[in-house]
This record gives C-alpha cells, sequence and structure tokens, in this order.
C-alpha cells in the first residue's frame, strides 16, 4: 500500500514538474514574440530614416556637382612676359659760366657709377652735349641726378615697346632651330653625294637666317637694357659759337673758294687744250723768221 501511495506521489509530482516547464516555454515563447515584433515595429522606421537621410546627401551632392559643373569658370591666369621698352630722353640745362667742363664731368660720373658709359660728346664756347647709355632699371634715377646739375629749359621722354616683335623673333628662331635639328638627321640619314650636298645647302640656308634672327634679338635686347639720355649744357648769358650771321658768312666763304677753285681748274683745263696749238705757232713763227733773214743774201749774190 504504501509503496503504491509513493508511486503515485511520484507520478504526480512529475506530471506538475513537466506541466510547469511546458507553461514556462510558453510564456517564454510569447514574451519572445513580442519583443521580437516590437523591435521589428521599431526598426523599420530607423531605417526608412537612414535611407532617408542617405538619399538626401546623395542628391545634396548631385546638385553640388552640377552647380560646380555649370558654373562659370573663372580664366586660367595668363604667364606674364617680361616688357622690354627703349628708352630716349633729352635734358637741356642752363648753368653759370666757369662750370661747363665740371657739369659734363659730373654727367659722365653719373652714367658711370650706373653702370653705364659715355656714346658721344661735344664742346664749344658756351655750350656742350653729352649722350649718356645708361641701364633701363638707373634710368630714372641717373635722369633725376642730372636734372639737379642746373636749370632745366626743356625735357622730353619717349619710349618704344618692342616686346612683340622681342617675341615674334623668338618664335621664328625656335622655328628655324627645329628646321635646323630636322636637316642635321636628314644629314647623318644621307647615302650618296648629291643628297648631301643638297641638305647642306638648305642648313646652310637656315644657320644663315638664325644668324641674322639672332643678331636682330641681341640688338633689341641691348637697346631696351640700356637707355639713352641726352643731356645739352648752355651757359647763361653766352651767346652760341656759330650764329647764322657766322653761319651765313661762313658759308659765302666757302662758295667763293669753291668758285676761285673751278676758275682755277678751268684757267689749268683751257691751257692743257691750248699747249699744241701754241707749239705749233712758236714752230711755224721760227720757220718764218728764218726764211725772212735768207731773202737778202739770196737777192745780193744775183746783183
Amino acid at each position: 500500500m504504501r509503496r503504491i501511495v509513493g508511486v503515485g506521489i511520484a507520478i504526480v509530482i512529475v506530471v506538475g514538474a513537466i506541466v510547469g516547464l511546458a507553461g514556462q516555454g510558453r510564456s517564454d515563447s510569447e514574451s519572445g514574440s513580442k519583443s521580437s515584433a516590437g523591435t521589428g515595429g521599431e526598426s523599420v522606421p530607423a531605417i526608412r530614416s537612414d535611407l532617408g537621410d542617405a538619399g538626401k546627401s546623395a542628391t545634396t551632392g548631385a546638385a553640388d556637382s552640377v552647380a560646380r559643373v555649370n558654373a562659370p569658370q573663372a580664366p586660367a591666369a595668363v604667364p606674364s612676359l617680361p616688357t622690354r621698352v627703349v628708352k630716349h630722353a633729352r635734358v637741356d640745362l642752363r648753368i653759370r659760366g666757369g662750370v661747363l667742363d665740371a657739369r659734363v664731368r659730373a654727367a659722365r660720373d653719373a652714367a658711370e657709377s650706373a653702370g653705364g658709359y659715355v656714346e658721344q660728346t661735344e664742346q664749344s664756347r658756351g655750350s656742350a652735349s653729352i649722350t649718356l647709355r645708361v641701364p633701363a632699371a638707373s634710368y630714372a634715377a641717373v635722369v633725376d641726378s642730372i636734372e639737379h646739375l642746373g636749370r632745366v629749359t626743356s625735357r622730353s621722354e619717349q619710349g618704344e615697346d618692342v616686346s612683340a616683335a622681342f617675341t615674334d623673333l623668338e618664335a621664328r628662331l625656335r622655328n628655324l632651330r627645329a628646321q635646323e635639328a630636322v636637316l642635321q638627321d636628314l644629314m647623318r640619314q644621307a647615302r650618296s653625294i648629291a643628297d648631301t650636298i643638297t641638305v647642306q645647302q638648305q642648313l646652310s640656308g637656315v644657320r644663315e637666317q638664325i644668324e641674322q634672327l639672332t643678331g636682330q634679338q641681341q640688338l633689341l635686347d641691348g637697346q631696351a637694357s640700356l637707355a639713352t639720355i641726352a643731356v645739352g649744357f648752355r651757359v647763361r648769358g653766352v651767346a652760341p659759337a656759330s650764329t647764322d650771321d657766322a653761319s651765313s658768312f661762313s658759308q659765302a666763304w666757302t662758295d667763293a673758294v669753291d668758285v676761285m677753285v673751278a676758275v682755277a681748274g678751268g684757267i689749268v683745263i683751257v691751257l692743257g687744250a691750248l699747249v699744241p696749238f701754241a707749239v705749233l705757232a712758236l714752230l711755224g713763227l721760227a720757220i718764218w723768221v728764218a726764211v725772212r733773214r735768207r731773202r737778202p743774201h739770196l737777192g745780193a749774190a744775183d746783183v
């Protein structure tokens, strides 16, 4: 009896445990499904919002790209070419007496101290002129220093831009040097004397043009790198050495001398032409005199 009761109690305990475990599993599954449903409902809007933000950023980026493409582009900076200007200046000064030589030396020193030189100098009574060549960078400073050597009576400046001509020469030189390289290559590939002579003639012509253009380019560069300053000095109160009257008298004297020389030359020419006739006339006269002297003797012999 006790055994039966123990078995029954054991069965009841086992069945209760099974039922409890089953109920607990069902409740866990229901809670898991609810939590999953709740989580899934919340994740969908989050994903949609993320997709929306990504779409907005992509759209904004595309719009920015299109705007950058359609926006007017700033022009590229053009490289600045060196400007070459040939500068000329003329300065006339009035100075007091006794300082003409000193002022001419001061103008020369101003040019030489700036790295220039004296191109020409002329000096006479009461006046002088000097032509200076100075570096273009020191042009303004030299002109300013020269203006302090006396009272400026006149001043003129002139500038000629030769940049276009210089650039044109550079382009032509590049083209000719390219032709020279091609002709040199053909010279190396020549297989006959005739081909070599033909290529050599063309190469000589190209090189001659290169030398000519190089000389023109160096001339322009020299004119632009060195400015020309002509300075005239005039002593106050001293008349120029050559006046209009003096010039007229000198011209008249020169004309008179020319006329005298021309007349003398004409006389010499006439005398030279008359010499043969004079010789013949003298011979005839001598014969006639001899004949006249012999006639009286012949008449006396006949008697």
